[in-house]
């Protein structure tokens, strides 16, 4: 039952990230440098562009977008490092539980517990690092449909 688990996992971690992007992630922000839309781009012209958010798309005038940053943002890379690790970590507290062992005995639970604690944070520290090398790039835009089509450039130049 042990080994089924651990190749359940291994296989759902391999296979996680092979579902490709169009296009990739972007976030889009207005003068004030609020975030006003995010998702993954769909289209880009001149005049609009186009992202996809849970399932529905959004129509962006350029007009509206003072810059737009690529990819996710460092706190992303962190919160799913975190949440990976202690996931991980928990199950193989679990899997390596034994009340019988001589010296370290534990239960599942307490595997489970330790693993949460301990994952979380390793996993937050590595997803801090993997944030410096991801390579996201701003583009400003500043309502100028010339630099529009610098930031579709790019996309077409990047898309896998």
């Amino acid at each position: 039952m042990k080994t089924r688990l651990i190749v359940i996992i291994a296989l759902w971690a391999i296979s996680s990230g092979a579902v490709g992007q169009n296009f990739g992630f972007a976030r889009v922000f207005d003068e004030k440098g609020m975030k006003i839309a995010k998702g993954k781009v769909v289209s880009v012209t001149e005049s609009l562009l186009q992202l996809r958010r849970n399932g529905q798309v959004i129509d962006l005038p350029v007009s509206d977008i003072f810059s737009i940053k690529t990819k996710r943002s460092a706190g992303n890379n962190i919160a799913v490092g975190a949440g990976v690790g202690a996931v991980t970590m928990a199950i193989l507290g679990i899997v390596s539980a034994d009340e019988d062992a001589y010296i370290f005995a534990y239960n599942e639970t307490e595997g489970a517990a330790s693993g949460l604690l301990l994952g979380a944070p390793m996993g937050a520290a590595v997803g801090g690092i993997t944030a410096l090398f991801k390579g996201s790039r701003t583009f400003d835009i500043g309502g100028d449909g010339a630099k529009m089509k610098a930031f579709e450039t790019y996309l077409l130049s990047v898309k896998k």
